[in-house]
């Protein structure tokens, strides 16, 4: 199995790490050169607890690796940043998801799971991401299945704890 999760941050990064732990194939996608090309030698830029140590496993075991595009694979896990709008309601920001989309869409197949770990208001998987793989000519639930999984209360610090259970 080849999960692409895009987006390194404090959430996709140990997400990736914790499916590499497990055995499966990961490319972590940013588009910082910076950060991919840091990642590929071994080097962590979050303070996060043991993510050092599990980055110089998987990159031992080849089991992860960091790329500045995503690649054909089985599951894409979208992890990437939605802040908060300046509008009255404060709410989320979907143009780094949007964005992410749109970078994954290339390679994308039938029978590919899209999972999205970024915080997203109620809808949007129904009113966004849906109709965007549609109009692509994809019918959800028959070529592609999808997956939201919002989790708030992972705190900077600890997520390797949370993603670990």
């Amino acid at each position: 199995m080849k999960i692409n999760t895009i987006g390194l941050g404090y959430i996709g990064l140990p997400t990736s790490l914790m499916f590499a732990k497990h055995g499966v194939n990961v490319v972590g996608v940013d588009i910082s050169e910076t950060l991919v090309d840091e990642l590929n030698q071994g080097q962590v830029s979050i303070k996060e607890p043991g993510v050092a140590d599990y980055l110089t496993k998987a990159l031992e075991e080849k089991r992860f690796r960091a790329s500045l595009k995503p690649e054909s694979g089985d599951a894409f896990i979208i992890a990437v940043p939605t802040p908060n709008s300046a509008d009255q309601f404060e709410s989320c920001d979907i143009r780094y998801l949007v964005q992410a989309l749109q970078a994954v869409l290339p390679v994308v197949r039938a029978g590919n799971t899209i999972i999205i770990e970024s915080t997203i208001a109620p809808r949007t998987m129904e009113d966004v991401i849906q109709p965007f793989f549609e109009t692509a000519g994809f019918t959800i639930g028959r070529d592609l299945f999808f997956g939201a999984l919002s989790r708030k209360s992972i705190a900077r610090k600890n997520t390797r704890r949370t993603c670990s259970k």
